[in-house]
């Protein structure tokens, strides 16, 4: 008989209408069996070992807990509180730290100190021990990731290493210092009797806050004395990262096997500054072979003493930064023991002994028994070491100083010659012109003498030219450089008579760039050049004294004077009648500043500008001030207002100045990037791109009118003639309407008449009579802008001089005498016309005129 099958047993299926609960839900109030089985502790499941995944984040983490105290200026417990919650979690952070150090075998900061013997043997899960006063110290040092990118680092201070004393209590907060002291306060106020333990409390604090920051913070300066950025270094500075521990670490060794990377060699080559072996391969490469006596021009031995050869780097960036704060310190030190500078922003005046001061430089006395009677300086406000880097207003008062100079020498039958001896950049001795008058007989010989001496002061086989001659081409500022030292004399204020001399030498010996003297390093530099020991320091004393049969103490040791006040008031008796510096305003130093008077002002108001621009009142509150220059305010029109307001090519001020700033703006056939730079009558303009060229004159109303020319009219302008004198020396002079000086004119030019002056060569061409029959044009009063004949003058004596004209219309009209400008002789006028030519029509006229147009 067969056996029966069994069928298989029906599954549960589950009810559709009843969610499935997991069996590892822990919601009570899905699960109720959740709420009595046995959590476990998750905490301690995610709590991670030592070193574990992730530990580099933890140290990460603990390393910025200690910058943000130190940049806040708080204890670290502080910030750890913020960070981590509670002191614990700090306290295990720096154990993985300390676990991590002495699993590397690095042997970091705490490693230094002894172990505790029982460390090892304490109870699982049982809270680290708390380090020692001495470990802690220690530890409190952020550890320096050994992969932190690599890149150059912007100065900044460095700080010495900390020596803080172990204190019995935490150093207080700023806030928790304020609320001691508050309570301390409110104690002795109340008169409580714990006031006294808390005041000996605060200052205990107060004396521990003192004892914990000790420090010594040095300045690394961007730029050096002469305006070169510093090469400090990169950023990951070995040395610097090991700084707080025992020893460096494996990679610290600085192998000169030439290995650096291409940015530092970049960064090197873009960095001027910094010593030698840095800036001059090839200097320090031509040193070692010099002190080499066995040396063979061979491949061989050249690649055998390649190392040898090769230049001493700086071992690491601390050197380079330690270079950057000593000569940042050198540059402090001679500011401050400079005897031409002013002391405390102003207040305390040079040591000098000043005869007058302008804004930018001053005439003084030497400080010791001068050459000659008459010996005087020109010191340049500013600390420069070359006068080459003195700017363009400075160099005005230089000139300023020169001319009156050399006129006071030619009223006592003298001649004046300047000279400036630059020994060394690297001391940074602030500079100065002497000045020293000699007789008219002696002065011819001097240019023989001082280029017979230059050209045998140093070896023939110098690197420059030995005597540099100065032209009008090449004048003094366009044939020396101010990054080399040298010598220079001249006799004239422009720097176009006179010699220049490079310093080369050293002790009497010819160097170089490639050599260098018998040290370890060479001391002639090419950024900071020495130079100068060889070349004499009185050379030009010594040469003007033989001239003048002087004692050679005069120059070589010149005795003190004494009566230098008396000196100085005979000296100001003769410069009196030239001083230029009476007609500015005493200049005002930091020390007055507190009684300082209202100066000139600055800004212009739409309403107060002159009629004759055109400008709506209601378009601003102010409008461009005219700057300084040939023509006054009212009879000036800017060159912004030209540009933007007339000719119609810029809609803002900053659109002006971008063009002017092109150089393409020409005034009188000079650039002129100044967009407030005054124009005037007949002032030619001319813009290159275009090929305009335009001539400033007045219309009937009295307005500016900017007038098209051609390009040959462009090339010259009429000027009146505003006086006629005698200059230095009997030459004469005239004065023209723009403030030009034209020497030696033609002796039948007298006042009010007109001058051609030619713009291209700058010299006076023609000039015109002024006569009856003259054309003329008004520039002021109510008939201004009107143009005609001269038929007639009146003469007042004690009174204006009155002119008739007869315009082309035949109407006459007249006014002052002043208000007259010859535009052309009998014949022809020698300018054009704008439209109208001058003639004023009536009311009546302009109508008619006005409907013809538009009939046409």
């Amino acid at each position: 008989m067969g056996q029966a099958a069994k069928k298989p047993q029906d599954q549960k299926r589950p009810n559709p209408d009843q969610p499935a609960i997991s069996a590892r839900e822990l919601n009570p109030s899905l699960a109720p069996r959740a709420q009595q089985a046995p959590r476990e502790d998750l905490q301690s499941k995610s709590q991670p070992s030592y070193g574990g995944p992730g530990y580099k984040w933890r140290l990460m983490k603990l390393q910025r807990t200690y910058e943000m105290a130190e940049q806040r200026g708080v204890s670290v417990e502080e910030v750890a509180l913020e960070r981590y919650g509670s002191m614990d979690a700090f306290d295990e952070a720096r154990a993985e730290r300390q676990f991590v150090e002495d699993r590397d075998g690095s042997q970091g900061r705490a490693s230094c100190a002894p172990m505790d013997s029982r460390a090892g043997f304490r109870r699982p899960g049982a809270p680290p021990p708390i380090p020692s006063s001495s470990m802690a110290q220690r530890s409190d040092k952020p550890a320096v990731s050994s992969s932190a990118p690599k890149g150059p680092s912007v100065p900044r201070v460095l700080p010495t290493p900390r020596a803080t004393a172990p204190a019995s209590t935490a150093s207080l907060s700023v806030d928790a210092l304020n609320k001691l002291e508050a309570s301390v306060l409110r104690a002795e106020l109340m008169g409580r009797p714990d006031a006294a333990q808390l005041r000996a409390e605060l200052e205990a604090s107060r004396a521990g806050q003192g004892d914990t920051s000790l420090e010594r913070v040095e300045a690394v300066p961007v730029l050096d004395g002469f305006g070169r950025m510093y090469d400090i270094g990169s950023s990951s500075d070995t040395r610097e990262s090991h700084a707080d521990s025992a020893r460096p670490s494996k990679r610290s060794k600085v192998e000169d096997d030439g290995s650096e990377t291409l940015p530092e060699l970049v960064r090197q080559e873009k960095f001027s500054a910094g010593r030698a072996d840095q800036k001059d391969a090839d200097a320090m490469l031509a040193h070692q072979i010099m002190a080499d006596q066995g040396f063979e021009n061979d491949l061989d031995y050249m690649d055998e003493e390649a190392k040898r050869f090769a230049r001493k780097r700086m071992r690491d960036d601390a050197m380079k930064r330690q270079f950057a704060v000593q000569d940042f310190a050198r540059t402090k030190r001679a500011l401050d023991e400079c005897p031409f500078c002013w002391q405390d922003d102003g207040a305390t005046p040079p040591s000098a002994n000043i005869v007058s001061s302008g804004t930018c430089a001053y005439l003084a006395l030497p400080d010791r028994e001068p050459l000659v009677d008459g010996h005087c300086w020109i010191v340049p406000m500013q600390h420069h070491v070359s006068s080459l880097d003195v700017d363009e207003n400075g160099w005005t008062e230089i000139r300023n100083f020169m001319k009156c100079l050399i006129r006071m020498a030619a009223a006592r039958q003298q001649s004046m010659v300047f000279f400036e001896t630059v020994l060394s950049l690297r001391q940074q001795k602030h500079t100065y012109l002497e000045a020293i008058p000699l007789p008219n007989d002696v002065f011819p010989q001097v240019p023989a003498y001082f280029h017979q001496a230059l050209s045998e002061v140093e070896s023939e086989w110098a690197d420059h030219t030995q005597v540099i001659v100065f032209s009008e081409t090449r004048p003094f500022q366009h044939s020396m450089v101010s990054r080399l030292p040298y010598f220079m004399i001249q006799w004239d204020y422009k720097g176009q008579r006179g010699y220049g001399h490079v310093i080369e030498s050293l002790h009497g010996q010819y160097t170089s760039r490639a050599a260098g003297p018998q040290t370890d390093e060479p001391t002639f530099e090419d950024g900071d050049h020495v130079g100068g020991h060889g070349f004499p320091k009185h050379f030009a004393h010594e040469i003007l004294g033989t001239m003048l049969d002087l004692e050679p103490f005069r120059w070589r040791r010149p005795r003190h004077v004494t009566g230098m006040a008396q000196q100085l008031e005979a000296f100001r008796a003769v410069w009196a009648p030239y001083d230029w510096t009476r007609e500015l305003a005493p200049p005002l130093t930091f020390a007055s500043t507190t009684a300082m008077v209202r100066g000139p002002k600055h800004h212009l108001k739409h309403l107060a500008a002159p009629s004759s621009w055109m400008l709506d009142k209601l378009s601003g509150t102010y409008a461009p001030r005219p700057s300084t220059g040939p023509h006054k305010l009212r009879e000036a029109l800017p060159l912004v207002i030209l540009l933007r307001n007339r000719l119609k090519y810029a809609l803002t001020g900053r659109e002006v100045q971008a063009i002017t700033m092109q150089r393409i703006i020409k005034v009188d056939n000079k650039v002129r990037t100044d967009p407030t730079y005054p124009t005037g009558f007949q002032d030619v303009v001319s813009i290159e791109k275009s090929g305009e060229h335009f001539r400033i004159l007045y219309d009937v109303k009295g307005r500016f009118v900017v007038h098209r020319i051609t390009p040959e009219e462009a090339q010259y302008k009429l000027l009146k003639v505003k006086r006629v004198q005698l200059g230095a020396k009997g030459v004469p002079q005239i004065v023209t309407h723009d403030g030009r000086t034209l020497r030696y004119p033609d002796p039948l030019v007298r006042v009010n008449d007109t001058v051609k002056f030619d713009l291209v060569n700058q010299k006076m061409v023609d000039f015109i009579k002024f006569d009856t029959g003259a054309h003329v044009m008004v520039t002021g009063g109510r008939n201004i802008g009107r143009a005609g004949q001269l038929i007639h003058l009146e003469r007042h004596h004690g009174g204006f001089d009155i002119v008739h004209i007869r315009d082309p219309a035949g109407r006459e009209f007249s006014t002052r005498l002043s208000n007259i400008f010859v535009i052309g002789d009998s014949e022809k006028r020698w300018i054009s016309m704008p439209r109208g030519g001058g003639v004023k029509l009536t009311i009546t006229e302009e109508r008619d005129l006005r409907r013809k147009q538009r009939e046409e």
